[in-house]
């Protein structure tokens, strides 16, 4: 094997060993996007990034329930404390929490949320081609993330310039293989 060089304007791996094997396997995962699925590269590279920013901020705790007050004000109730069946896997409860924090209102970040969670079902595709999760943990990855689908719904209906955002929430359980909630 070749050391890697890393090219002009590309992003710069992570230090430590496991960062890197992230970084890496998210940049397998962009190619992916865009020769198995037809994605383009710039929506790849920003579903690429905000996984592995996701993953990385799951896994340094910095998205555990210890603050339910956005919970509790959203819903009406506290969040149930959910643990990640498998490691790059998204589960619900900290998911929520961070596109929570890329939509915050004073620094929002519409298309980062959004190529986030469209592309996750073929996050998941990728991962269980590479046989680092079985059908059964996609599936159930799935379903619990479709629960998100309505309360995304509502953010991009306030987010009119551009449709597209709410069409692609709208269209998530097909694009994931799930049947449609009537």
């Amino acid at each position: 094997l070749t050391e890697h060089r890393q090219r002009k304007g590309e992003p710069k791996p992570p230090a430590n060993e496991g960062r890197t094997n992230l970084y890496h396997l998210t940049v397998e995962f962009q190619g992916y996007l865009c020769r198995e699925e037809g994605v383009s590269y710039a929506k790849g590279e920003l579903a690429r990034d905000q996984i592995q920013q996701y993953i990385l901020e799951r896994y340094a705790g910095k998205l555990s329930g210890n603050d339910d007050r956005w919970e509790t004000r959203k819903t009406g109730r506290k969040a149930h404390a959910s643990t990640p069946v498998h490691l790059l896997c998204p589960d619900r409860d900290t998911l929520d929490r961070y596109l929570v924090g890329l939509l915050r209102f004073f620094s929002s970040q519409p298309y980062k949320a959004a190529a986030l969670f469209e592309m996750l079902p073929a996050w998941l595709r990728f991962l269980e081609a590479r046989e680092l999760i079985d059908a059964g943990q996609r599936d159930r990855t799935l379903h619990e993330l479709s629960s998100l689908i309505p309360d995304l719904i509502k953010v991009w209906d306030n987010f009119r310039l551009d449709p597209a955002l709410r069409l692609a929430a709208e269209r998530w359980r097909e694009n994931a293989g799930l049947r449609s909630e009537s």
